[in-house]
């Protein structure tokens, strides 16, 4: 027996089935992908092709071509900001009181936005109603996936300087910062920071623009410049890391196991089980004491540091908004979230971090979220407004973000708020 051609022959044969199986699998995947929506229906998720590196603030959207800003699906207009239900006319923008709203992907309106839907968030219903109510006011949208207080105060200053430069951007009269959740999840990150990771200087604690999360960011910027500058093996690095992601976007298999992933999670999430009602939860003190001893395990007096030194962040943030914009109104309005409601259901399946449950969660944030809004409520000049323990478990589609009901709920609550603020009640 010939070992050496028996192996030859076996590599041959693997070389040629290969290739082949692969394009069968790819054969189904596409014939799934495109005629088996009740069973894998389409993803939603963020077009990072759509995003673009920042020097102002990390990241932002790209500005579209001309011919993409009016396609019937596109959310991003001219400037790169989501659109709007309303564009101030050229002939008449000085009269619109101009609303800026920022906030993280909730006010954003992620991931009714990705999926053609814009104009039904709550921002454009609530502009739309305005509007409807003959109030002259556009409301541009400068929110943005993970944006925190200190990335919606550089942003808002971007704006402020760009306006008087586009005849489409309104002057400001009222600011309105919607959200406030993405600055816990800041504390819950500073809470855990035992190694010290974010205490080198150029991270300010995790508390600006550079997170956690963004450090494939910083790998690839610190890599493509390495790149520039003649390392060779930086860049064979880049380019196989850009042929490994296309493949996966290109993918079909892949795609179908993500869709795969995405209706198992989805069939969790909206499993109505197991039923636990958060007002029932008593001694919130002595948990929390246990879970900040027992799971997060630090001192309380640790605890109470870490919480003020976020918090205080926060405030300076805000308060520097607010100063700098003395002649305008300012709102803050801490949304709720599926965390911060009262009905919970199916606690075993839902999302945690690290050693945190739902209800550990749910109970920092109670505590960290009345903590913030006494100090933000001594502000002078800004009107706060705490909708933490407002809406139900089916506002939302996963922990953040609001459903279509959502939208239609909170719109609610908020409009006669914004009213009030721009002083625009009707008699």
């Amino acid at each position: 027996m010939d070992f050496k051609k028996d192996k030859k022959i076996f590599f041959q044969l693997i070389l040629l089935i290969l290739p082949f199986m692969v394009f069968v699998v790819e054969v189904i995947s596409i014939g799934l992908k495109n005629f088996g929506g009740s069973l894998f229906p389409e993803r939603t998720y963020i077009e990072y092709s759509h995003l673009t590196a920042d020097m102002v603030n990390g990241i932002r959207f790209i500005d579209p071509e001309s011919k993409a800003i009016n396609k019937k699906n596109n959310y991003i207009e001219r400037h790169g900001l989501v659109k709007t239900f309303h564009t101030a006319n050229p002939q008449n923008k000085n009269l619109d009181k101009g609303i800026i709203i920022t906030g993280n992907s909730v006010s954003l309106g992620h991931p009714l936005i990705e999926r053609g839907k814009y104009k039904k968030t709550f921002v454009n219903l609530i502009e739309k109603n305005l509007i409807e109510s003959n109030k002259p006011i556009d409301i541009i949208n400068l929110s943005f996936y993970n944006f925190n207080s200190w990335e919606e105060k550089v942003e808002l200053n971007r704006y402020i300087i760009s306006q008087a430069n586009h005849f489409d951007l309104p002057e400001v009269s009222l600011i309105a910062t919607l959200g406030g959740i993405q600055d816990y999840w800041g504390f819950i990150e500073t809470l855990h920071n035992n190694n010290n990771l974010n205490d080198n200087y150029y991270k300010a604690g995790g508390l600006m623009t550079w997170k956690n999360r963004n450090q494939p960011f910083v790998d690839f910027y610190k890599e493509s410049y390495k790149a520039s500058q003649g390392n060779i093996f930086s860049g064979i690095g880049i380019l196989l890391d850009s042929v490994l992601t296309f493949v996966k976007d290109n993918s079909n298999t892949i795609e179908i196991v993500r869709r795969f992933k995405d209706r198992k999670f989805n069939s969790q999430n909206l499993n109505y089980e197991d039923f636990e009602d958060f007002n029932q939860i008593a001694n919130h003190d002595n948990l929390l004491e246990k879970i900040i001893k027992n799971k997060i395990k630090i001192s309380p007096e640790e605890y109470l540091n870490k919480k003020n030194y976020v918090i205080n962040s926060t405030e300076r943030n805000i308060k520097s908004v607010v100063a700098s914009f003395p002649n305008n109104k300012f709102l803050f309005v801490y949304l709720p979230n599926r965390i911060t409601v009262k009905d919970q259901f199916n606690l075993k399946n839902r999302y945690s971090y690290k050693d945190l449950n739902i209800k550990d969660l749910h109970i920092i944030e109670k505590d960290y979220r009345n903590s913030l809004i006494t100090k933000l409520s001594a502000l002078k000049n800004i009107k706060v407004v705490n909708m933490g323990e407002k809406g139900n478990y089916d506002w939302f589609m996963d922990e953040s973000h609001f459903s279509l009901k959502g939208h239609q709920e909170i719109t609610k609550l908020l409009l006669p708020i914004f009213k009030n603020s721009l002083e625009l009640n009707d008699d």
